[in-house]
């Protein structure tokens, strides 16, 4: 056992003194040939990742098993040999395997950063990691899109008095004012929130400074609505005749999502390293910009200019977190709570003229029907007293005139006490009695029979 370890350290001894030599007096790897290399280097970041990490890790274990060999001797325990040199190689090994995280592997839809000492050095992605214990840490974060939903889920938003619970979040009112005319929109919004740049579906890369919008500076993020392939939305006043509680002064619950992803997690680490934060930041920034926005028009209008706020809530998203190493890939209003009281007060104006035109085709009917039945009565009234008075002059033998006069005469009858006034009573009555003196006509001859 003594020769062998005898002839290991001679073995690694000399691959010590050739290695040296190789350094010293090989062209390429001279002492001026490294000289030259750092100059050629000079300005350039090393890069570091898996393969780097890896190779470093084994060139080091490789290394002190050199230096073990050539410095210490073995020892003798009991009769037994141990040499310093087999348990550096067996100590390297098992470091370099548990390296290796076999207990937690970076699932698909996960991302992870190696860092050193808490700097970030690179990006991991799906696999078993190689991450030298005791050096280098892992920092997984998520890869998929996170959606959040301000101020909090629906079940979680707190509308009674008092503070809300644990993990209750009171809701987000905004008071609307009347309608805005035409000539107040530059005087209450101001002429830079009047029209805003519609980014949406805007390739930062294709614009003229062909650049992520990480690169952006304040300047130049803020001159985006006078690139001309930049879309803009203007505000629009709509009609100032909406009669409805829409157009009044009144206090809403609104509702914000956004949603983002992890584009540069190196970015995310050092900037702003928790998803937490990012939410709390976000939530924060687009409030405020509504509550800037929405309490300058009214209700009416804000749900006619959806896109319009959309799009100034997107451009806070992105002016805010574009350092952050996160893609925002929406920011917009999800609703605006409208409370059941003023439901019913539009719901009533909406209703009222269809109300009153009902109402009144109603008492037109009505009115109509009446007029109708009443002429239909009197019409069959009269009818009937014709085809009676007819009958009764066929029976009697009597003229028109005198059946007309014997219903006169029974009508004043019928009148109880009448008196006569006025010459043109007399001259009814004279004519009664003119009618009744007349002389009976012959009875009319039936055809196809004789006279008796």
């Amino acid at each position: 056992m003594k020769e062998k370890i005898a002839k290991l350290r001679a073995s690694a001894s000399k691959l010590a003194t050739s290695i040296s030599n190789w350094w010293e007096n090989s062209d390429g790897f001279s002492w001026e040939g490294f000289q030259e290399w750092r100059k050629k280097q000079k300005g350039k970041k090393m890069e570091i990742n898996g393969k780097t990490i890896f190779g470093g890790t084994v060139g080091i274990a490789a290394i002190g098993t050199g230096v073990v060999a050539y410095f210490t001797d073995p020892l003798d325990i009991f009769g037994q040999e141990l040499s310093f040199t087999w348990l550096w190689v067996w100590a390297s090994a098992a470091y370099i395997g548990f390296s290796f995280r076999w207990k937690e592997p970076i699932e698909p839809n996960k991302l992870a950063v190696r860092t050193i000492f808490g700097y970030p050095t690179d990006v991991l992605g799906p696999g078993l990691p190689f991450i030298p214990l005791g050096i280098f840490k892992v920092q997984t974060l998520k890869a998929t899109v996170n959606q959040k939903e301000y101020p909090a889920e629906p079940q979680d938003i707190w509308r009674d008095e008092g503070s809300p619970p644990e993990g209750k979040k009171p809701p987000i009112r905004i008071t609307f004012r009347e309608s805005l005319k035409k000539g107040e929109v530059k005087k209450v919004l101001g002429k830079d929130e009047e029209t805003v740049a519609d980014i949406s579906k805007v390739d930062p890369t294709k614009l003229p400074l062909a650049k992520p919008w990480r690169e952006y500076t304040d300047d130049e993020f803020e001159g985006l609505e006078k690139i001309s392939s930049v879309p803009n939305i203007t505000f629009r006043v709509g009609s100032e005749e909406n009669l409805d509680g829409l157009a009044r002064r009144a206090t809403i619950e609104a509702i914000i999502i956004a949603r983002w992803r992890i584009d540069y997690a190196i970015d995310f680490i050092r900037n702003i390293g928790d998803e937490k934060e990012v939410d709390r930041q976000l939530e924060d920034a687009l409030v405020a910009a509504l509550q800037k926005l929405l309490p300058r028009m009214s209700v009416d209008q804000a749900l006619q200019n959806v896109e319009w706020i959309n799009a100034h809530l997107l451009m806070k998203a992105i002016h805010l977190t574009r350092k952050w190493g996160i893609r925002i890939e929406s920011a917009h209003l999800k609703q605006l709570q409208i409370h059941k009281g003023l439901n019913d007060e539009i719901s009533a104006a909406a209703k009222a003229p269809f109300t009153a035109r009902a109402t009144k085709q109603l008492l037109v009917a009505k009115g109509e029907g009446a007029a109708q039945a009443a002429r239909d009565l009197e019409e069959q009234t009269l009818i009937g007293r014709a085809a009676g008075q007819e009958a009764l002059a066929d029976k009697l033998g009597l003229t028109g005139e005198q059946v007309q006069a014997a219903e006169i005469a029974r009508a004043i009858a019928d009148g109880g006490n009448t008196v006569i006034i006025g010459g043109e009573g007399f001259a009814q009555l004279a004519g009664l009695f003119g009618a009744m003196n007349k002389p009976k006509p012959a009875p009319k001859q039936i055809e196809g029979k004789k006279e008796e």
